[in-house]
This record gives structure tokens, sequence and C-alpha cells, in this order.
């Protein structure tokens, strides 16, 4: 028996490709799963449902989850949507889930760049929210398309485009979030009492412990440093 770790992506096209009959733990998740269309639904919450639902031992892709959805929980193509719309970055897929390295630019602390750069992503991100938005406007039907066949292409390279706009989404939403927090924090950094800074980087230096000579820099303390030290600075400051 071949091993479940070696699952691909192949397994929820098997199972797709047969008539599926609901058991009561699939109408279970399926009422689950459509809670997460009401308006108050959280990330957290989607996080929680689709743990449940989605096998951790399949590598879903969006593909797969998209026909799952709709073979196994009756999820219609618009329904489909609004939940890939709304948490994009939850979804269990593998481009979710692994762990990978992104590069972001630091701006060299300067932080009116770093909101600029940001905003520009927020801009896109509304945007791309209005090409979604103009995709979706017709609702279509099968028996608008000459035949089955078509409507079943027609689907699946929906399903893809949907893919690649909910990864363009991921990416906008992660530099924006980089950008606007980093400049938040070079703000936070320039607005400090450097003078302050000054007298405590001395006392402490006067006292055998150096720091680096710069408010931006971070500090730390560790069993090394005597109690009385710490109740001298807390006295001096």
């Amino acid at each position: 028996m071949p091993s479940l770790k070696g699952l691909t992506i192949g397994l929820p096209k098997i199972l797709m490709s047969m008539t599926y009959l609901q058991t009561a733990s699939d109408k279970a998740d399926e009422r689950l799963l459509r809670s997460l269309l009401n308006d108050d639904a959280t990330p957290e919450q989607a996080q929680r449902i689709f743990k449940r639902v989605f096998s951790d031992l399949i590598k879903w892709s969006t593909e797969d989850i998209e026909e799952h959805l709709a073979y196994a929980f009756n999820f219609r193509p618009l329904e489909i949507e609004h939940l890939f719309n709304k948490f994009t970055h939850e979804l269990p897929t593998q481009a979710n889930l692994a762990l990978t390295y992104r590069a972001f630019p630091c701006f060299d602390n300067d932080f009116k760049r770093a909101e600029e750069y940001g905003n520009n992503f927020e801009n896109a991100k509304h945007l791309l929210n209005k090409v979604k938005q103009s995709l979706s406007k017709t609702t279509l039907f099968p028996g608008d398309f000459w035949s089955l066949d078509d409507w079943d292409k027609f689907i699946k390279e929906r399903q893809k485009w949907n893919g690649f706009i909910s990864e363009f989404s991921n990416y906008i939403d992660e530099h924006s979030k980089s950008a606007l927090n980093l400049s938040k924090n070079i703000k936070d950094i320039q607005s400090s009492n450097i003078g302050m800074f000054n007298k405590f980087f001395n006392f402490m230096l006067d006292n055998g412990v150096f720091f680096a000579p710069s408010a931006y820099e971070a500090g730390f303390i560790s069993e090394s440093h005597s109690k009385l030290l710490l109740v001298l600075v807390r006295v001096q400051y």
C-alpha cells in the first residue's frame, strides 16, 4: 500500500471523477464552510474550518480546493470565488503553507519612501479588487455556452485565473504591510527622545555595558547584567 505521505494533488481529481454521495460528516463540513460566506466570518474562523475540512495529508492546489468545494460541498462558482477573495491567505494551498523567504526593501530608514511604496501597493489592491468585481459582474450559466464541454473548459480557465489573481493579491498585501509597518516604525524612532538616549547610552557605558551608539539599534539585557545595574538604571531614569 503506498504511503499517504506521497499523496499528490491528483487524489482530489480522482475522487471528483466519481459520483459523490455526501456523508453526515460532509454535510456538517458544508455547513461550516457556508458559514464563511457570512459577512461577519473572520480569518481565524476560516483557518480552523479549512484545517478541519482539508486534510494536511494531501497537497492541495487552488484548483483542487475549488473542485472539492464544487463537487463535495455543492458550492456554486460565485460562492467559491467569494470564499477565495475573502480568505486568500487562509486557504490551505501549498503556496500558503510553504515557508518561503520574501525579500522586502528597507529604504535605508527613509520613512517617506517606505510610506509612498506601501500606499502604491494599497492603490494597486483597490484596482485589483475592481478588476475582480468587473470579471464577476455577469453571472454565467451552463446554458450560456454551446455545450457542457465548453462550460467545463470555461470553469477550469476561470479557476486557473482566480488562482493567479489570489497569488498576486497575496504579493500586494505582503509588500504593502511590510512597507507601511516599516514607515510607522521609522517615524516612531525618529520622534523618540535622542537626548535621553544619549544620557542612557553614556550611563550604561560608564557602568561597563556597551550598546550600539544609535537609537535605531535594538538592545537586550541578560543574566550577565547584575540586578544592581538594573536598579541603578531604574533609579536614574
